[in-house]
């Protein structure tokens, strides 16, 4: 799997699942994986993501959509997922963990894994443990028999961002490019809704890159159809940037889950149709 998310001659199809929750009893989670890879059976895809769940406090001033529930450690459902299907999988690992360490080496000697996305905390504010993303990349970077990617989100890539932070121009291809220069092999996007921050991003990390004279990385471009308004406002509550006509379209609709998967279909034709030449590989992740 590592080998296809670095490969740029081609793209790579990934579906997403979260683990179950905390205490789950054994049994009950090889039906969930069970239920999941049923589904997942008629979908051409190389592999699976698995997410790490976080609390994230500190993310918005808004009330949480859903009420936080803790999830199983997202190594062990992912070593599940591989056993039960024979295909590999990609772990989030998040770094606010003061174990961090230790996690890394039981996802690799114990759980076999050896692809792995970085994720930061959700806000600066408050007070975390465990590595900052520069360490944690560094630490995986020196194990071996692993490859890690991390996040990219194109909201931050917007002139609004970065009029809040008191830039005069985006700075997450900036983000980008340190990162792969510290070893990361491949990027995964925040769920996409909104075609233009992301065709900003993609645009200046490949002129960035071309400036640097590095080799752009693969960029997992996600994708997360919706059936109900309260989704909706969960995925907006986690950062997405959700076009008002898109979303009144979505939940007017008959079947707002049909018609979400018909607009993220535009919005991913839209960004292959203005993309096309740039140089940076793209690959495609639903949840």
């Amino acid at each position: 799997l590592c080998n296809r998310l670095a490969n740029p001659a081609r793209p790579v199809f990934l579906l997403g699942d979260v683990p179950p929750g905390e205490g789950t009893p054994p049994g009950k989670c090889q039906l969930i994986a069970d239920k999941f890879l049923h589904r997942s059976r008629v979908l051409a895809s190389d592999g699976f993501i698995v997410y790490d769940i976080q609390d994230e406090p500190g993310r918005s001033d808004i009330e949480r959509p859903f009420p936080f529930r803790r999830v199983m450690d997202s190594s062990t459902h992912a070593a599940l997922l591989a056993r039960s299907s024979g295909r590999e999988c990609l772990v989030y690992k998040c770094v606010a963990d003061p174990q961090f360490d230790e996690w890394l080496e039981r996802a690799r000697n114990e759980h076999g894994l050896s692809a792995i996305n970085i994720v930061g905390r959700a806000t600066s504010e408050g007070k975390y443990e465990g590595p900052t993303v520069a360490e944690a990349m560094e630490k995986v970077a020196n194990t071996d028999g692993v490859k890690f990617g991390c996040v990219c989100i194109a909201e931050r890539h917007t002139r609004e961002a970065a009029e809040a932070r008191g830039k005069p121009y985006p700075t997450e291809h900036l983000n980008m490019l340190r990162k792969s220069k510290a070893g990361a092999d491949w990027f995964i996007s925040q769920a996409v809704y909104d075609a233009e921050p992301t065709i900003r991003l993609l645009k200046d990390y490949a002129a960035i890159c071309k400036q640097e004279g590095v080799t752009p990385r693969k960029v997992v471009l996600t994708f997360a159809p919706v059936s109900r308004a309260k989704t909706m406002n969960f995925i907006k509550w986690l950062g997405v940037r959700v076009p008002p006509e898109a979303e009144e379209l979505i939940l007017n609709a008959e079947k707002p889950v049909d018609k979400s998967v018909e607009c993220l279909c535009d919005v991913l034709r839209k960004i292959l149709n203005e993309c096309v030449g740039v140089g940076v590989p793209l690959g495609i992740s639903c949840e």
